[in-house]
């Protein structure tokens, strides 16, 4: 099994595939939208849309729509188990 924390686009994702088939595959991603098209893009792999962190908590995830693509900063409160998303566009 291997374990993908942070599945962003899936480059990982699909070098592990593409390198090891027949392995079973769990992507984590903190942002929905990202996660579904994981889930889209690679049917066969169990996506996880949540947020991982040392403790329990909440977390907000700010996107800025004219930094970087992809480009994510994390304001935690006490951790995050699952997190919500705030987009500034």
């Amino acid at each position: 099994m291997f374990v993908h924390a942070g599945g962003h686009i899936g480059t990982i994702t699909a070098a592990v595939l593409r390198n090891s088939p027949g392995v079973d595959v769990v992507a984590i991603e903190a942002i929905p939208e990202k996660a579904e098209r994981l889930r889209r893009k690679f049917p066969s792999v169990t996506v996880l849309s949540l947020g991982l962190a040392e403790q329990k908590g909440r977390a907000t995830f700010n996107l800025d729509m004219d930094d970087t693509p992809g480009a994510v900063w994390l304001k935690t409160t006490g951790g995050c188990a699952r997190s919500s998303r705030n987009s500034q566009a």
